[in-house]
């Protein structure tokens, strides 16, 4: 499977939203297959509804996914109280370890150091967060030093590996 608790998923990410969603499932077994053994797949799981959501990461788990990759969804009345109810409920119905997607550009939702604190120390399964709102170094210092903070900080390491992303408009044939 992915990786442990605090201990972030190594191997190869990418997409945004709803990677899972765009692929037939044949083609994402037959594309994650090739993958096996040889590194780990995260696979963006994200939809504007909880349930499409949770029903994305159960495909992705399903076709051997090690890893999905959630973003929050938008919310007509914004507050880190939906945010964090939107996380409970995925990450109930998502057995795979996920990937907090903190990508303000995509979700229009912006989550505040406290708010992804909080959300790695009440839901397990929350294995890293893949912070990318500009300026990230600030953010990442302030989650790095919360972090440290935290219960159980000693045995929690960081993520390894590398990420890449791209519009599905200009991905290259074949990926």
């Amino acid at each position: 499977g992915g990786g442990g608790r605090g201990q972030g998923v190594r191997g190869r990410g990418g997409g945004c939203r709803g990677e899972c969603g765009g692929r037939s499932g044949s083609r994402a077994r037959v594309r994650w297959g090739a993958a096996a053994g040889r590194l780990r797949v995260c696979v963006g799981c994200s939809h504007a509804g909880t349930r499409a959501t949770v029903a994305l990461c159960r495909m992705a788990a399903t076709l051997g996914a090690d890893a999905a990759m959630v973003s929050p969804s938008r919310e007509p009345v914004p507050g880190d109280e939906k945010v964090a109810e939107y996380f409970r409920r995925v990450a109930a119905g998502c057995k795979l370890p996920i990937v907090l997607q903190d990508h303000p550009a995509s979700s229009q939702v912006f989550m505040g150091v406290p708010l992804l604190l909080r959300l790695v120390a009440e839901l397990p399964n929350i294995a890293c967060i893949k912070l990318e709102q500009p300026p990230t170094p600030p953010k990442i210092a302030a989650l790095l030093r919360g972090l440290a903070d935290a219960p159980g900080a000693a045995s929690r390491r960081p993520a390894t590996g590398w990420t890449t992303s791209w519009p599905r408009s200009t991905a290259p044939r074949g990926t």
